[in-house]
Order: C-alpha cells, then structure tokens, then sequence
C-alpha cells in the first residue's frame, strides 16, 4: 500500500495538470485573450485546495474559479458552503481518495471499497459488482488492478 506522502506526491503533481487541462478545455479563446494581454477572463478550473475549501485537506484538489492574464493563473474567492454541501463534498472526496489510492496501489478490493463510499453507491455489494462489471467490459484499462 502506498503512503499517504506518496499518494500526496502524486496529487500535487496533477495539481498543475489538472488546473492547465481545465484552463485549456473550460474556455480556449478566453484563455487565450487573457494570456495575450487583453484582460484578465475568468474561468473554472481543477486544482489544489490551499485554502479555498476549509473543511478539506489543503492538497486535495478541486474545482473552483480562477482568473486567468498575462501573469497566469489565480484562484478566486469560494464562499462557504452550507453543512449538507460541505458534508456532500466531503463524501465524495473520501470516495475520490481512495479511488486515487486503488489506482496507486492496483488493489482491486481497496477499490470496491473506495466505490461504496461514493453517494451515489448503495453500499459495499453494489460497489464489487460494478468493480466486477467494469473489469469484464474495460479490463484492458483497468489491468493494473489485482
């Protein structure tokens, strides 16, 4: 099993992806217009928390505006959630954390359990079945896990 210093390793390191993927999908022209000196744009992108989300880790990565110029990218302020959505959010960022760490690990069971802590998931059965299932019709990209 992977540590959590590794598992934080890997995050940070898409940190920058994520944040660069979404600046480029979420919205091209603006982007562009903002980097070539014609106002700042903003925009909604993936990356590290910092402080952004209180009730979450500050390298955990989410989804929040950001001005993007010349200068580059800047999160914005994020107004607090209510508790029902700061607990949502919570949930699914321990399913995400786990997943992150099956993947890390190849460990098909950690998986499953990651799964059936997803809101969505009713729970640990309906979780290994959809493992099953998506191991029988994408095995080919999921070979790493055992």
């Amino acid at each position: 099993m992977t540590s959590l210093h590794s598992r934080r390793e890997v995050l940070k390191g898409t940190a920058a992806i994520a944040a660069a993927a979404a600046v480029g999908h979420a919205a091209p022209t603006r982007r562009a217009h903002a980097q070539a000196g014609r106002g700042a744009r903003d925009v909604i992108v993936n990356t590290r928390n910092g402080a952004s989300m209180s009730f979450l880790d500050p390298d955990d990565i989410v989804e929040i505006p950001a001005r993007v110029d010349a200068g580059g990218l800047s999160p914005l302020a994020v107004p607090a959630l209510p508790r029902s959505a700061q607990a949502l959010v919570a949930q699914v960022k321990e399913y995400e954390r786990g997943i992150v760490e099956a993947a890390i690990s190849g460990d098909a069971g950690l998986a499953g359990v990651a799964l059936s802590q997803h809101p969505l998931v009713p729970g640990i059965t309906a979780a290994r079945e959809l493992i099953s299932e998506y191991r029988e019709r994408h095995g080919q990209h999921l070979a790493y896990l055992r």
